[in-house]
């Protein structure tokens, strides 16, 4: 990036509300650092990325330039291999981030969850909305889950409650492949409304 842009991407820091010399600093440092993502994001890619490091509870923990710096590394290095784009990690990231981080699910492993989908042609939106809805099953009903599927129920509650959500939904994927890709007895145990649309997100978890 030249002078013109740091200078574009300071006075973006101070559009979106970060006050401290520390916080804008940081914000264009990692915002250059960032300049892969940024250039398929287009001229909002740094503002794009302020707010999911911030909807994720990232900016909190770690502060703005290391918790910018951890998701666009995220995002360059899925993009580099994979056939996802960042444009829908990011939509993805910034519709299921929040659950996510609820639920005991990390930025890098949302991210990576998008582009997985993204690969497999599933629409951003469709596709956050679905897996908030899979990802708050397991999490709030893992016993149920395990019963269902025929799996040591400790162990997944062992997993969810350490922050290791990610880790129990990958054994339940397998699970269910190995049982023959059988999805309803997980689809089951949700709660509301069980859409086509989750099945389909579900499935093609499963499968791959």
């Amino acid at each position: 990036l030249n002078q013109e842009e740091l200078y574009g991407l300071a006075a973006t820091a101070g559009l979106l509300g970060l006050k401290t010399k520390q916080d804008i600093l940081g914000f264009t440092e990692a915002a250059n650092y960032a300049k892969v993502a940024l250039v398929e994001l287009g001229d909002d890619g740094a503002a794009s990325l302020m707010k999911i490091a911030t909807v994720t509870g990232d900016v909190a923990k770690y502060g703005v330039q290391e918790a910018l710096t951890k998701v666009s590394s995220s995002i360059n290095e899925l993009t580099a291999s994979s056939a996802a784009s960042a444009g829908p990690i990011v939509e993805f990231i910034a519709n299921t981030g929040a659950v996510g981080s609820i639920c005991g699910v990390t930025t890098s492993e949302v991210a990576g969850l998008g582009a997985t989908l993204d690969a497999l042609e599933k629409p951003a939106g469709m596709a956050s909305t679905s897996m908030n809805k899979i990802i708050r099953t397991l999490h709030d009903n893992h016993r149920g889950v395990a019963a269902a599927l025929g799996m040591d129920p400790e162990n997944l509650e062992q997993l969810v409650n350490s922050g290791h959500t990610m880790e129990a939904l990958l054994q339940v994927l397998e699970k269910i492949n190995k049982s023959g890709g059988d999805i309803q007895p997980f689809m089951e145990q949700m709660t509301g409304k069980r859409s086509e649309q989750v099945k389909s997100v579900l499935s093609d978890l499963v499968k791959n």
